[in-house]
C-alpha cells in the first residue's frame, strides 16, 4: 500500500489534485475548480488515466495493483 500510495499522491499533485484522505486501500482527491482550474474534470481524468497506466494497465506483465477507479 505504500507503493501505491506514494505514486498516487505524485500523479494527483502532479495533475494540480488535492490528496484528501487516505482510506484503506484508497485515495480520495479533489480537483477543485478555484485551484486546477476550469479544466478541472479533465485533470481529474487524466489522473486516473495517470495512476492507471503507472500501476501497469496495459502492459505485458499486467498491473502490479489491481484497482478500480472512480470519478464524481
Amino acid at each position: 500500500m505504500h507503493r501505491f500510495y506514494g505514486v498516487a499522491n505524485k500523479i494527483i499533485i502532479a495533475d494540480d489534485g488535492m490528496v484528501d484522505n487516505l482510506v484503506g486501500n484508497e485515495v480520495i482527491c479533489l480537483f477543485i475548480p478555484a485551484i486546477a482550474g476550469p479544466e478541472h474534470a479533465k485533470l481529474a481524468l487524466k489522473a486516473a488515466h495517470d495512476l492507471l497506466h503507472a500501476t501497469g494497465y496495459g502492459s505485458k506483465q499486467g498491473p502490479w495493483v489491481p484497482i478500480p477507479i472512480g470519478t464524481h
